[in-house]
């Protein structure tokens, strides 16, 4: 580990802060009123039109491993009413969510009518639970009645994981349509028309439709959370719940919102940039995101918190900077070693907003994963950002 003097920092260092990243949560229920599907909706603001989609299992655990009980989003929506998926997808998540909508089959499909028809490629059948096929498997162009009846069908006799890959199908084929600019639908959002007409404006569930409509106005990128099994011991009821990886939700949040990624660990707050060349990385079977990944991992084992990351294709310094924003700071990351090989320390030229350190990978860490035989992770889910 080496470190380098860096000047003197005046008071008067400029400061950065985050921009202002709209989110919202979409929960479609079923005709009973049990929760179906759910996604998040992220915009860009006031920097350009698009933005991301990112669908959550139902089945997620709403406690985030915290506690002794593993409870379902999907449970919690039963026992506490609609009310309540806010707060609890804000936990599942650590993010910061600004507005939710809840809807039914007919509700949806007024959302989505004026994309037309969507071509989807449905992994499975979709079932309702009454035991009736809503979507049949495969490639089809498919219209906003079925797309909502994907969106919203809930079978109990089977794993809501199974039923989630197919909601990811329909949000990812929405994301890719509309956001390479061929679809009518992008046409429609484009031109400020909300792609839903029963909100009353300046109410919650118009501001969901309204920063839909921006989403889809402009590039739009789709990713479906990864959901992991829990092993039997910490599930004695067998309830149909799954757990998020912890790290993935920092790599996946921390690109497209960070400044709504909350730091609920004790340790200090950084930012991680990945900006290694892809050439670079292909000889060696990783992409920047699966390295970013592999640091958080190891920042979130040292009890720290990851609200920023930067996959953006860069400089990479032979030897991985930590740039502090106070420079008392390296006192406490003496063991950064530890965590990524050998690093040089600097006070940050620019001081951002809410972040204690921004690391930037270089090819020191590289060697480090190597010299650990450290593999591709499963971190980077199964999206198509």
């Amino acid at each position: 580990m080496n470190s380098t003097d860096g000047a003197p920092v005046a008071d008067d260092r400029p400061q950065v802060r985050f921009p202002s990243t709209p989110t919202a949560l979409v929960a479609a229920v079923d005709d009973a009123g049990h929760l179906a599907s759910l996604a998040v909706l992220v915009g860009r603001g006031a920097r350009a039109a698009g933005g991301a989609i990112v669908t959550v299992p139902v089945s997620a655990d709403a406690a985030a491993g915290m506690g002794d009980v593993r409870l379902p989003l999907a449970e919690t929506f039963e026992l506490d009413g609609p009310g309540t998926i806010k707060a609890e997808t804000e936990i599942a998540l650590g993010l910061t969510i600004d507005d939710a909508l809840v809807l039914d089959a007919e509700a949806m499909e007024d959302m989505l009518a004026p994309l037309g028809e969507v071509d989807v490629d449905l992994p499975t059948d979709v079932v309702d639970r009454r035991g009736r096929t809503v979507a049949p498997e495969g490639l089809a162009a498919r219209d906003a009645a079925e797309l909502a009846a994907v969106l919203t069908a809930r079978d109990d006799d089977v794993p809501a994981v199974q039923q989630y890959r197919a909601t990811g199908a329909v949000w990812s084929a929405i994301a890719a349509r509309t956001g390479s600019g061929d679809a009518a639908g992008a046409a429609a959002a484009a031109s400020g028309a909300p792609l839903a007409t029963s909100a009353e404006p300046g109410t919650e569930a118009a501001r969901v439709e309204s920063l839909l409509a921006e989403v889809l106005s402009g590039p739009a990128r789709h990713r479906s959370l990864r959901a992991d099994p829990i092993d039997a011991e910490l599930n004695p009821r067998r309830a149909d719940v799954t757990s998020l990886d912890r790290s993935e939700l920092a790599l996946v949040f921390g690109q497209i919102a960070p400044g709504r990624v909350s730091a609920p660990a004790t340790g200090l707050s950084y930012r991680i940039e990945s900006p290694f060349p892809a050439t670079e990385l292909e000889e060696r079977g990783w992409t920047r995101q699966d390295v970013a990944y592999e640091s958080i991992v190891f920042l979130l084992f040292a009890k720290a918190n990851v609200l920023s990351v930067d996959t953006t294709e860069g400089d990479v310094p032979d030897v991985t900077k930590i740039a502090v924003n106070d420079e008392a700071l390296v006192e406490d990351l003496v063991g950064a070693a530890e965590l990524f090989g050998e690093v040089e320390f600097e006070v940050a030229e620019t001081e951002l907003i809410g972040i204690d350190a921004t690391v930037r990978l270089g090819e020191s860490f590289l060697d480090f994963l190597a010299e650990g035989d450290v593999q591709p992770g499963p971190g980077t889910g199964d999206g198509d950002d």
